[in-house]
C-alpha cells in the first residue's frame, strides 16, 4: 500500500504486508518504510499465519531500530463477543509501540481512541470508503488516514483528500516495479487467490 503524505513535496510511503516475522524483516530489508500485520485476534485476514503479542513486540521493536513503523490490523467487523476482550488487546498494543491500527468498525475506533489513544487510525480498505462525506464521518471518530476502496479513480481519491484533509493511503493488487531492461516485471497476486473464501476471520 501506498500512503500520499500531507506535503506534495515528500515522497509516499510504502507499507507491505507482514503476515509473520519473517515476511516483517523481509518487507523491511528490501525498502518498506513500514509494514502491517495482523495479531491472532482481531484481524479479518483469514489465511495470513498473523503475529502473536510475543512477536508483535519483537517485530516492532527490530522495525523501530531500523527506523520503520509497524501498523496493526484490527479490522474485524465485531460482534458483541468480540468486543470483550479489544479493551485489554487494544492497550496492550499501545504499550508494546506499535505505530498505529487499521480499523473498518466504528464500535472498535470507538474503543480505539478510550483503550489506546496514542495509536494513530487507518481505516482500512475493508471499510469501503467511496466518497467524502464517509471519509469525513471517520475523521470526525478520530481517523487520520482512510486506505481509499480500490475502485476509486485518482480523481475521486483526489476530491476526497481536498474536502477532509485526510492522509489517504492507496491499495494496489497490481504493481509495476522498475527494473533493468533485461528482466522486465509484472507483479501480481497469485491466479490461486480468486478461488480463496472471504476474508472471514473472527476472534475467538
Amino acid at each position: 500500500m501506498i500512503s500520499s503524505m500531507r506535503q506534495v513535496d515528500k515522497l509516499p510511503e510504502l507499507v507491505l504486508p507482514a503476515g509473520d516475522l519473517e515476511k516483517l524483516y523481509t518487507a523491511i530489508a528490501f525498502g518498506a518504510d513500514a509494514v502491517y500485520a495482523g495479531g491472532h485476534q482481531y484481524s479479518l485476514r483469514a489465511y495470513a499465519g498473523n503475529l502473536s503479542l510475543p512477536e508483535l513486540r519483537t517485530g516492532v521493536s527490530w522495525a523501530h531500530q531500523q527506523g520503520k513503523r509497524v501498523y496493526v490490523t484490527v479490522n474485524i467487523f465485531a460482534h458483541n463477543e468480540d468486543l470483550k476482550g479489544l479493551p485489554a488487546y487494544l492497550e496492550e498494543l499501545a504499550q508494546i509501540g506499535a505505530d498505529g491500527l487499521i480499523i473498518s468498525d466504528p464500535g472498535v475506533i470507538r474503543l480505539a481512541r478510550r483503550y489506546a489513544p496514542s495509536l494513530p487510525i487507518t481505516i482500512s480498505t475493508q471499510a469501503n470508503v467511496t466518497n467524502y462525506e464517509a471519509a469525513a464521518f471517520y475523521r470526525d471518530l478520530g481517523a487520520r488516514r482512510i486506505v481509499a476502496a480500490r475502485e476509486l479513480s485518482l480523481d475521486e481519491i483526489r476530491i476526497i483528500k481536498e474536502r477532509t484533509g485526510l492522509e489517504i493511503q492507496w491499495s494496489s493488487n497490481s504493481v509495476w516495479v522498475r527494473l533493468p531492461p533485461s528482466a522486465p516485471v509484472k507483479s501480481r497476486l497469485p491466479e490461486f487467490i480468486l478461488t480463496r473464501e472471504l476474508n472471514i476471520k473472527r476472534s475467538k
